[in-house]
């Protein structure tokens, strides 16, 4: 009889062990589920986040296009005298009033010459 008692003893331990492991495993699950939810809705706000920046990249460079159209047009249309020079003293922009003024023909002429740093022209 000793011999039946312990083969009952020891089933019920075989038994909870592969029930142990099986909930283990199911918690494991539950556990990577939840880590793949979250990492989905990381990559989503990240997503979010790009087109995000994106769009306020092309809106900042709409807005600059429209600005630099706007000097441009107000600039061309100026009679006055009005000269954008670079750092090192080239010109940059300057309207057709001046090339009328400065005595160049073609605005190409004037493109093709260097001005003195302090011209008697002004």
């Amino acid at each position: 009889m000793n011999v039946m008692r312990e083969s009952t003893l020891l089933q019920p331990d075989k038994q909870a062990e592969p029930q142990e492991k099986l909930r283990q495993y199911e918690r494991e699950i539950r556990r990577l589920n939840r880590d793949v939810s979250h990492l989905k809705d990381a990559i989503k706000q990240e997503k979010i986040a790009y087109v995000t920046v994106l769009n306020q990249q092309k809106a900042s460079t709409f807005i600059q296009r429209e600005r630099e159209r706007y000097l441009a047009l107000l600039l061309a249309n100026s009679p006055s005298i009005i000269l954008f020079l670079n750092q090192v003293g080239r010109v940059e922009f300057c309207t057709d009033y001046f090339i009328k003024k400065a005595g160049f023909g073609m605005p190409q002429w004037f493109w093709a010459t260097r001005l003195p740093r302090f011209s008697p022209l002004f």
